[in-house]
């Protein structure tokens, strides 16, 4: 049989097992949940495609599924013809369970429904690690989240769910669409992105994967802003559970930070740290956060249709990074590094100037070639 003869879904199983990640997820060992995350996602997908005039070239073939993985990773890649997004289901498993422990937290977000419902919780000391053994260890169909007791804050943790999900397949089609992937593969030898790269790659390149990691950032932060700023104008494009929480432009975005940002933190170890070389494919978590919430206020500035208010928004934000901070320290038993913090911290850390430079003066003119849509200047 010949490749033109496989479905996608033999495709996709072929080439992660081709890369030993484990194989395709079969529908049936998954869950209702997942398989609306990635109906939502292929439906992205299409609106994509059937917009593919607008692109600088035709759209790529993008196979896209889940990969029975517990560890926390993603991919992007090539296989042949083919371009490919997988995620572990790890992820999902992983940021369930940490929105949920949350918000069954009577002092995380403690507007959100009646907190006086839930318990004052526990954290879990290696929380990554306790976490990654318990979803290994368990069918996906039986894992037991604990659930908040109050009805609209464990909404609101599906919520925040499938905002990070959205974010981290964002994330990944960033990398095709903009490029990477095609430049990896054909400069470099590096034939897939991924949250963690071997020391090897890294050694040899991570200041221009740090460059490129922030670049799909920036375009899967925008793209889902914009998205949840059209499910306030438009309630029926969210899912009908969520629409209470698109009652304004302020929430959507202040709950968009609060997802994303401990996402972030999940895929930084949870640890805030000088990213060295060799060390991530990532910039320092705290680098990465300064920098998408101001890319955020930048481009709602430049929306002057929705007449959002600078001050107002960026106060809503800090907060909200404050937020997240402290929900993730009361579950993962994390101690806050208060020297991240500082303004002095952002502002010294080498990253901050040099990755815009690297960005502007080298990766962007390498991109050119290879992007499918316009790159940021």
């Amino acid at each position: 049989m010949n490749e033109q003869e496989f479905s996608d879904s033999e495709v996709f199983d072929l080439a992660v097992q081709n890369k030993e990640w484990g194989s395709r997820l079969d529908e049936r060992n998954s869950t209702k949940e997942l398989q609306d995350y990635k109906q939502s996602h292929h439906n992205l997908l299409d609106g994509y495609r059937a917009n593919s005039n607008q692109l600088l070239k035709p759209f790529p073939n993008i196979i896209y599924d889940y990969i029975h993985n517990f560890s926390f990773n993603a991919y992007a890649f090539k296989y042949n013809k083919h371009h490919l997004i997988g995620i572990n289901v790890g992820v999902w498993a992983t940021l369930t369970d940490l929105f949920h422990r949350m918000l069954a937290h009577r002092e995380v977000l403690p507007k959100i429904g009646n907190p006086n419902k839930e318990t004052a919780g526990t954290s879990i000391d290696d929380y990554y690690g306790n976490i990654i053994e318990l979803i290994s260890n368990t069918p996906l169909e039986k894992i037991k989240l604990r659930f908040p007791r109050d009805h609209i804050r464990q909404l609101y943790a599906f919520h925040l769910s499938s905002i990070a999900m959205d974010f981290v397949f964002e994330h990944e089609l960033a990398h095709i669409l903009f490029g990477h992937v095609d430049y990896l593969h054909d400069c470099l030898g590096i034939d897939f992105t991924s949250e963690f790269q071997s020391s090897e790659v890294l050694n040899q390149n991570q200041f221009d994967l740090q460059t490129l990691e922030m670049n799909a950032d920036t375009m899967g932060l925008a793209n889902c802003a914009f998205r949840a700023l059209n499910a306030v104008r438009d309630n029926s494009i969210a899912n009908t559970h969520f629409h209470v929480f698109y009652s304004d432009n302020y929430q959507a975005l202040s709950d968009l930070t609060f997802a994303v940002f401990n996402t972030i933190r999940v895929f930084g170890d949870g640890d805030y740290k000088d990213t060295r070389l060799g060390k991530s494919t990532h910039p320092d978590p705290r680098v990465r956060q300064v920098i998408l919430l101001s890319f955020l206020e930048q481009i709602m500035q430049s929306q002057h249709i929705l007449k959002i208010e600078h001050d107002k928004l960026h106060k809503l934000l800090i907060d909200m990074m404050v937020e997240s901070e402290k929900a993730y320290q009361l579950i993962t038993g994390k101690k806050h590094n208060t020297d991240v913090y500082s303004p002095e911290y952002f502002a010294n850390h080498p990253l901050n100037s040099s990755l815009p430079i690297n960005w502007k003066e080298n990766m962007r003119n390498k991109l050119l070639n290879y992007t499918y849509v316009s790159l940021p200047t």
